[in-house]
């Protein structure tokens, strides 16, 4: 059995901390809201699906919340990943630029991505996802298909 850690990163508390306004944790205890997923698969694909994820996520008054899976191998612990926290912060603030201030981004550090996203989702959630559409399985379609099979609801959007 895979475990997942889970770093969660919320830009308007990251705002008001850096503001010397918030305490941690004030901002996480908001009412909760209809949440669209937007899971990261490279960054240019993430960007395109964070601009249609923003543009559904203004219409149905939906709260952002991007999904960073991390995989990490079985050499290597997961309690203590070889990942540079610096280097997650560059990434996630790269990503938050431009986008609403209630953005909650969670970094799944894990073993196995779907799996680490099967365990994280609530069920049915909205889920959206950017890849390359081929006629031959590849892993974000795959990825796709077991979020689906896991009864959410996901929109794939073809990288163009």
């Amino acid at each position: 059995m895979a475990s997942t850690l889970i770093w969660v990163w919320n830009k308007a508390m990251n705002n008001q901390m850096e503001a010397g306004t918030g305490t941690p944790g004030s901002s996480l205890n908001a009412e909760p809201r209809f949440n669209i997923h937007v899971v990261f698969t490279t960054a240019s694909a993430t960007a395109t699906a964070l601009r249609a994820a923003r543009e559904l996520a203004s219409q149905l008054e939906a709260r952002l919340v991007v999904l960073i899976p991390e995989v990490i191998p079985v050499a290597l612990p997961l309690n203590r990943p070889q990942i540079a926290p610096r280097f997650l912060e560059d990434k996630i603030r790269t990503l938050a630029e431009g986008l609403p201030d209630d953005l909650e981004v969670r970094v799944l550090v894990c073993r196995e991505r779907a799996e680490a996203l099967v365990r994280t989702l609530q069920p049915r959630s909205l889920v959206m996802l950017c890849g390359r559409e081929r006629w031959w399985p590849n892993e974000d379609a795959s990825l796709a298909r077991t979020l689906r099979r896991n009864s959410h609801h996901v929109i794939f959007l073809p990288l163009k």
